[in-house]
């Protein structure tokens, strides 16, 4: 473990707030980003280090888990599911669920601005999400 976490409670809140927005949050982060982001905030890894396992660059570590966290606080901003987790009436659903689109349009937009790698598979997983969230308000959906 890293001593100087110990000694400053600013450095392990900010941990803290960042691993609690990547348990919320971490399915709609591309791979990179959520491994990069749990290794750092979850397991505790510098960013050399995590630069040293996957054989890149420490620049390309810190570039991903910075981009995570803008998404991360951009969905929070947006959801607030840290702040206020949703009790289940149907109108907090049915927001959730406007909420939630929003967020796909503007993650749809990100990946189609930065193509930065095959962003398929984020856009398929876009496309489950926005089914999902289009059954669970049209009242069709199973509850877990």
């Amino acid at each position: 473990m890293n001593e100087d976490l110990l000694l400053d409670p600013e450095r392990v809140e900010s941990r803290l707030k960042w691993s609690k927005l990547l348990d919320i949050y971490g399915q709609l982060l591309p791979d990179k980003q959520k491994v990069f982001l749990a290794l750092h905030y979850d397991e505790d890894l510098s960013l050399s280090e995590i630069a040293e396992m996957h054989h890149i660059t420490r620049q390309a570590v810190h570039d991903a888990v910075n981009k995570g966290k803008r998404s991360l606080g951009k969905y929070e901003k947006h959801l607030h599911l840290n702040e206020n987790p949703p009790s289940g009436p149907a109108v907090q659903q049915a927001d959730l669920a406007g909420k939630s689109q929003e967020i796909i349009r503007s993650i749809r937009f990100d990946l189609e601005e930065t193509p930065l790698y095959d962003n398929s598979k984020v856009l398929k997983q876009l496309r489950d999400l926005e089914e999902l969230i289009q059954t669970t308000v049209n009242g069709t959906g199973s509850s877990s």
